[in-house]
Order: structure tokens, then C-alpha cells, then sequence
């Protein structure tokens, strides 16, 4: 059941994305022209971050469905860089001091 959760808020995500950046798409749109992105992502032959290859992939799907390829590219790269931003902040926290780390040991 999370996987299944975790699939609709990534497909979420890709219509905020592609709607904040003007291209109309509808849900069903969303799902079939982001699948370019994620089986790129799946190729052996990713960038660091899969920087280039989601691109290529999401641009692809979206123009198969007509899309402008300009608008696609854009809502990919903004998307992207979302999602590298987000990553960014969360993955800091890991280097944040446990609030343990400092504690005196205990005897016993």
C-alpha cells in the first residue's frame, strides 16, 4: 500500500510541475508522458542525479502526446531541480549532531 501511496504523490508532484509551468495535461497525460522520465532513469547509462537522461525521457514522452517540446523541457528542468532542492535540505539533516552524541554515558 505505500508503494502504491508513494507512486500517486510522485505522479503529484509531475502534475504540479508540468501545471505551474503551463502545460496542460491531465492525469492520465501526466502518468503516461512522466513514465519517459522514469524509464530513463532506469537506463545504465545515468549522469550523476540522472541530470540529462530524466530529461530527455521526460521531454519524450511528453512530446509523444503532443506537447510543446520547449514547455515539456522546461516543466523537466524545473522539476528536477525541485527535487534535487528538496533532496538538498532533507539529506542536510543527516549531517546535523545526534542528540546523543554528546551525552555522558551512564554507569551500569
Amino acid at each position: 500500500m505505500a508503494t502504491v501511496a508513494m507512486w500517486l504523490a510522485l505522479f503529484g508532484v509531475y502534475f504540479c510541475a508540468l501545471s505551474s509551468c503551463g502545460v496542460v495535461a491531465s492525469w492520465p497525460e501526466t502518468v503516461l508522458g512522466s513514465l519517459g522520465a522514469v524509464f530513463a532513469n532506469l537506463l545504465p547509462v545515468n549522469g550523476v542525479g540522472s541530470v540529462g537522461t530524466m530529461e530527455v525521457g521526460w521531454v519524450a514522452g511528453f512530446v509523444a502526446l503532443g506537447k510543446e517540446p520547449s514547455e515539456a523541457l522546461a516543466a523537466g528542468i524545473v522539476l528536477h531541480a525541485s527535487i534535487v532542492g528538496v533532496l538538498a535540505v532533507m539529506g542536510s539533516f543527516a549531517l546535523l549532531p545526534s542528540p546523543r552524541a554528546g551525552a555522558p554515558q551512564g554507569r551500569g
